[in-house]
């Protein structure tokens, strides 16, 4: 029985170099390709390529300067050239992936689908240009940028489908194939994927494409602008403390919030602990003004913030605590939230 399931394997394999040239068609859009694969790609990496997604990911980086009487802003907008392979990694095969259930039926179980980019990465380093610079950026600074085009290739890649359409086009491929070595009945099993993207949007929103980075006086901070030309809000952040990948994940969820509850907001990590800040810098403690911020924050939705930033951001990492802070950063209101 192995043996023959030994054969069965290379006769799959053998057989989809030309089965991908007559069964397939270039997907319509754009972005999106079919890779034909040679048997000699697959007997020296052991990859099936299915989906070749490309996009050309604008990023950028706003500084302000403090002047004399008013601040002056840099910024540089960079065009990273960015391409996603995506398959399976066909050395997670074992011999129960190709399993014969009867004269005519085989049961194939696949590996979940993957980014089969060499190192992980996806932009292309060489190709980029800069479209807008006004201001002295050095290597540490489009070392920066490179790294937030990494992530918003990986978060547009969740957003667009395209795991679901490698998953989609490799089981046809593979039933197709098995058809053609004369099993009529072929059971097709992906096995599901767990690395999935942050806090995507949900069905019918849009990502928050137009948060801006920006760095004043060594404190960083995106400035989110609310969905249908909402107030802006300023959600600050400490460096190297959240990856980029979270950033656009809280800049989605912030933009969102604030359409409701504008204002500014902190995100600190003293770990085990997260810390989420509600800014009231003209507020003092004691102050009428206070009185009436403790109020509000009495009345807020707080497991809302917890599911929303800690359960799908930080995937419920650390004990969630929630302050309002006035002036000098002194505590108005706050609480906590367990796992």
């Amino acid at each position: 029985m192995n043996k023959m399931l030994s054969v069965v394997t290379l006769l799959v394999l053998g057989a989809l170099a030309g089965f991908l040239f007559w069964a397939l068609k270039p997907s319509e859009s754009m972005d999106y390709k079919v890779w034909p694969i040679t048997i000699s790609e697959l007997s020296k990496t052991e990859q099936l390529k299915v989906v070749s997604y490309h996009k050309e990911i604008l990023v950028g980086q706003h500084r302000l300067r403090k002047g004399l009487f008013k601040d002056t802003e840099e910024k540089i907008y960079v065009v990273y050239p960015a391409t996603i392979n995506i398959g399976f990694d066909l050395s997670k095969c074992n011999n129960q992936s190709i399993v014969r259930l009867g004269e005519d039926t085989v049961r194939v179980t696949l590996p979940p689908v993957e980014i089969l980019n060499k190192d992980g990465l996806s932009v292309d380093e060489a190709s980029k240009h800069t479209a807008l610079e006004d201001g002295v950026w050095d290597a540490k600074d489009m070392n920066m940028l490179r790294k937030r085009a990494e992530a918003m290739m990986l978060r547009n890649c969740e957003s667009d489908s395209c795991y679901r359409m490698a998953e989609q086009l490799g089981a046809k491929m593979v039933k197709a194939m098995i058809n053609n070595l004369g099993y009529s009945h072929v059971e097709i099993k992906i096995l599901p994927r767990t690395n999935y993207g942050l806090a995507l949007p949900k069905k019918g929103q849009r990502g928050c494409t137009s948060c801006k980075f920006y760095e004043r006086e060594g404190e960083r901070f995106l400035l989110a602008t609310a969905p249908n030309g909402g107030k802006t809000s300023r959600m600050y952040y400490h460096n190297g403390q959240l990856t980029y990948q979270q950033l656009l994940a809280l800049g989605d969820f912030f933009a969102q919030y604030s359409i409701s509850h504008p204002g500014d907001m902190e995100v600190k990590i003293k770990s085990p602990q997260l810390y989420l800040l509600f800014r009231h810098d003209g507020v003092s403690p004691g102050s009428k003004e206070a009185v009436k911020v403790a109020k509000s924050a009495a009345s807020r939705n707080e497991e809302a913030l917890k599911r929303g930033v800690s359960s799908r951001i930080f995937l419920n990492k650390y004990p969630m605590h929630i302050l309002d802070v006035g002036k000098d950063g002194k505590v108005i209101h706050s609480s906590s939230l367990a796992n």
